[in-house]
């Protein structure tokens, strides 16, 4: 890695005409902003995926390599007096970030994928060095590999996928390493499920690297004790490890020796674990592996790992528990009035109650194997994140299961979301907040090595008939997907939704938007 102390070299006649750019392409500036914002990637719809990527490139390439006058007449900076190097490569910063994130799906990608984005996070990782070290930069005020550890993380675990287990990888990972462990520097900059995956991987790598290299034996063998002690308690990555710890390339790795056969034994991931995994602090994302957690006392709907983090929840829960915990307090109250007027009201407020525990129940034929066959996952997995499922329950109270499925929808997300804002008394512009604010969270549930890949969202929004529509409770659950794919798809799923073999029917309540569930759609088809 070449530590940068000069400007760009000079300029060269560019193979593309950039100063065409903003004719050729109307949307670049649009395109332009909407990667510079956080989670942009994650906004994009997949079938227009590849298109943002292509852009980027495009915009990646011209501030590298186009004239400044080019670069003004596209619109990629703003005037003449603002077309300075350290100007054009601080706008290039986050664009290339941004490229790097959607190229490198995962490290277990295929080697194309690696070697496309080796040499863009190089180029990265001297673009942050030569910023942090101009004094007419304020980009980046301290060490990149503290502001950004995971280009770093990244780079070090393409190059143990290259197998170039050398002097260079161990001082990459290292870097990364020892900044994940600067969490006062760390967290405000790089996302949890960043922080959690490659503080697990890389002591893997570097036990690795340096048992290759012969060297440092003391610190390979805490690299290997430390990976160990986590990985004995956390069997569900194994399939997700796989490349790395069983791949012929790496043997003998020092880490599968260590942790012995009987880990690597393929006992099935089950729903129960998974969700059991998903439990966490509502403010921090910390699980129940990493620390103590505790129910919000007002509302006990939300964990929390401490008092700070749930401080520091509070201006997004405030509405949420104080809603939970009326409702709680009135329940409690008309408990103890006894009145007939109080009893009626009483089951209203108690089926509110209930639903919290009766949703994730994911041994109920309805709340698992019927999300499965509703949202035709055996088709298309991805659909669990375009797609949701809209419920009415019927609640008996005098019933062990406490509710029956009245209506049962499933609706592109695109379709409702307008007439769920209604029901969940929230603008359009706030629920589509929402469902980004959901998907953002899967996403990095999906990432978390804790959760592993083996992980499936699925949206619901399940209404009481005869509760205020401000008690409809959305959720995100997760399930295994080696258990998704493993359940056989049945056309007759409505039948057996309810204990008393009544199939749910067709959600009666009228769309905005003349939206159809897509069960139907596709029967019609």
């Amino acid at each position: 890695m070449d530590q940068l102390d000069t400007p760009f070299r000079p300029r060269v006649a560019p193979t593309v005409p950039f100063g065409d750019l903003s004719k050729e392409l109307p949307s670049l500036l649009a395109v332009r902003r909407e990667a510079t914002l956080p989670d942009s990637l994650l906004a994009v719809p997949t079938d227009l995926k590849d298109e943002f990527v292509w852009v980027l490139r495009v915009i990646t390439t011209a501030y590298a390599e186009a004239h400044m006058e080019d670069l003004v007449a596209a619109g990629l900076v703003a005037d003449t007096s603002d077309a300075s190097e350290i100007r054009v490569r601080e706008l290039l910063y986050p664009l290339r970030e941004r490229l790097i994130l959607a190229l490198f799906d995962h490290p277990a990608g295929p080697r194309s994928q690696i070697a496309e984005t080796m040499p863009l996070m190089e180029k990265q990782m001297d673009n942050m060095l030569f910023l942090s070290k101009c004094p007419g930069s304020n980009l980046i005020s301290y060490p990149p590999w503290k502001y950004r550890p995971g280009i770093y993380a990244r780079y070090g675990v393409s190059r143990v996928r290259e197998c170039l287990l050398d002097r260079k990888t161990q001082e990459v990972l290292e870097l990364a390493l020892n900044a994940l462990q600067d969490s006062s520097v760390y967290l405000n900059v790089e996302p949890y499920y960043a922080h959690t995956r490659y503080a697990v991987m890389i002591p893997i790598h570097l036990s690795l690297v340096l048992d290759r290299l012969g060297t440092e034996p003391e610190k390979q063998k805490q690299y290997t004790e430390k990976a160990v002690k986590y990985l004995r308690k956390n069997r569900h990555l194994r399939s997700e490890l796989a490349l790395w710890l069983e791949n012929a390339e790496y043997t003998p790795h020092p880490v599968t020796v260590a942790l012995g056969s009987a880990w690597f034994r393929q006992d099935p991931i089950d729903d129960k674990n998974i969700n059991r995994i998903g439990k966490r602090c509502g403010q921090c994302n910390a699980t129940e592996m990493q620390k103590r957690l505790s129910l919000c006392k007002a509302c006990k709907y939300v964990f929390y790992c401490s008092k700070e983090c749930q401080k520091l929840a509070w201006a997004l829960h405030k509405s949420e528990c104080k809603s939970m915990s009326y409702l709680q307090a009135r329940t409690r109250n008309l408990r103890e009035i006894h009145s007939p007027l109080a009893a009626g009201t009483d089951a209203i407020l108690n089926a509110a109650e209930k639903i919290g525990r009766w949703d994730p129940d994911s041994k109920l034929y309805a709340n698992r194997d019927a999300f499965i066959c509703a949202l035709r996952l055996h088709e298309d997995i991805r659909r669990s994140r375009t797609h949701v499922v809209i419920r009415q329950l019927e609640f008996l109270p005098n019933s062990p299961s406490s509710f029956r499925v009245a209506e049962w929808g499933t609706y592109a997300i695109e379709d409702v979301v307008a007439d769920i804002a209604i029901k969940m008394s929230k603008t359009e512009a706030e629920m589509r907040d929402t469902f980004a604010r959901i998907f953002i969270d899967a996403e990095k549930y999906a990432k978390d090595p804790e959760a592993g890949t083996d992980a499936v969202p699925v949206v619901v929004f399940d209404g009481v008939k005869g509760v205020n529509p401000a008690v409809i409770r959305g959720r995100c659950s997760f399930m295994s997907e080696t258990n998704v794919r493993a359940t056989k798809y049945n056309p007759n799923w409505r039948d057996k939704v309810n204990s008393d073999g009544t199939p749910p029917a067709q959600i009666s309540m009228s769309m905005s938007r003349g939206a159809v569930d897509v069960e139907y759609r596709v029967r019609n088809t």
